[in-house]
């Protein structure tokens, strides 16, 4: 019918509205773009903003926020993207690999709060290894340095709880044998 063939039609004009994107091979900035800035958008806690608002920005930006100060999104992305990089790793997929650790990585020190916390320690030394395999020695030098100087010193705080410790329990015998 009529109507079927006006379908078909608007489905092969919607798909060509790709064509009117801009292309060059330049960076590309939202000004490149047709964006209505007087709509209204809806943020993480369901309520709306204004593009108008001092807060608000083009894009995700108040999700992205929430996303970084969410603890258990954080764990579980650190998570995800190390296993994807493990996976990429053992199909020797290194570029792809790299990107996900280093995702990894990223989310882990939002999560920890500290670059030096030794669960990051396994990031860098995975990127390590893949930077080596990519042919990227220094890098791959130093971020197996950074490992092991995370390792080091999670071992020396842990030696000096230790000896804290054994100071306090010889303090606490010593104080008993003198009664």
């Amino acid at each position: 019918t009529m109507e079927q063939f006006d379908d078909l039609d608007n489905e092969q004009h919607e798909n060509r509205d790709f064509m009117a994107l801009p292309t060059t091979t330049e960076l590309l900035t939202a000004s490149d773009f047709a964006i209505n800035l007087d709509r209204n958008r809806s943020n993480s806690s369901g309520s709306i903003m204004s593009m108008d608002d001092d807060n608000s920005s083009i894009g995700s930006t108040s999700i992205t926020t929430n996303k970084r100060n969410d603890k258990a999104y954080l764990r579980e992305s650190v998570q995800s993207k190390f296993e994807k990089g493990l996976h990429c790793t053992r199909r020797n997929m290194y570029a792809l690999a790299r990107s996900k650790f280093r995702a990894a990585l990223k989310a882990s020190i939002l999560l920890h709060e500290d670059i030096h916390h030794i669960s990051i320690s396994p990031l860098h030394e995975m990127i390590g290894v893949v930077e080596r395999k990519l042919g990227q020695f220094e890098k791959s030098r130093l971020h197996l340095l950074e490992a092991l100087e995370i390792c080091e010193g999670a071992l020396e705080k842990l030696e000096n709880e230790e000896s804290e410790w054994l100071f306090g329990m010889a303090s606490e015998r010593g104080e008993e044998g003198s009664e």
